[in-house]
């Protein structure tokens, strides 16, 4: 379990890996059947094919289910940009070399409001969360676990205790 003090340059890092991962994710949709109807700036990802990767078990690989990622932006009477991102895991399951089958669920989000409309510079405040579960035949084998805050002050204050790398976050 480590709690540190980020630059705002590495909480950005750490978005852009969030960012990665359901775009890693989304290359692989590319000849994958239209997901069903969801709320608009909602997107199903096929997990088939990405890996997640435990302290435990070593690398699992995405053999079902989907990631579902959605993004709104919303400007309040101030002018401030007010940005949701969440992902959450719909029936993913994960297998291991030796062909067992693991779940993997949780959601998360980061949620950002920007001094003004235009989603850029500096932000007034930022959280994020991260819960993801990897349960095996036997039950838990592994965590994504992380949380980040971030004030006007622009320093992300951290804690990960994940056991657990998903796609692009290591």
């Amino acid at each position: 379990m480590t709690t540190t003090h980020r630059l705002p340059r590495t909480a950005r890092r750490v978005r852009l890996a969030l960012a990665g991962t359901v775009t890693t994710l989304g290359a692989l949709a590319l000849f994958a059947p239209p997901a069903s109807a969801e709320p608009p700036g909602t997107t199903q990802i096929p997990a088939a094919g990405a890996p997640v990767t435990c302290d435990r078990v070593g690398t699992l690989t995405g053999s079902s289910g989907y990631l579902v990622e959605s993004e709104s932006t919303h400007i309040d009477r101030q002018g401030r940009a007010h940005v949701l991102f969440t992902i959450g895991a719909r029936s993913v399951v994960l297998t291991g070399d030796d062909g067992a089958r693991y779940r993997l669920v949780g959601a998360g989000f980061d949620a950002v409001l920007y001094q003004t409309g235009d989603v850029t510079g500096d932000i007034q405040h930022e959280d994020e969360a991260f819960v993801f579960d990897v349960v095996g035949p036997h039950g838990r084998v592994g965590v994504v676990r992380f949380w980040l805050h971030t004030g006007p002050d622009q320093i992300p204050h951290v804690h990960d205790s994940s056991t657990c790398q998903l796609p692009n976050m290591s």
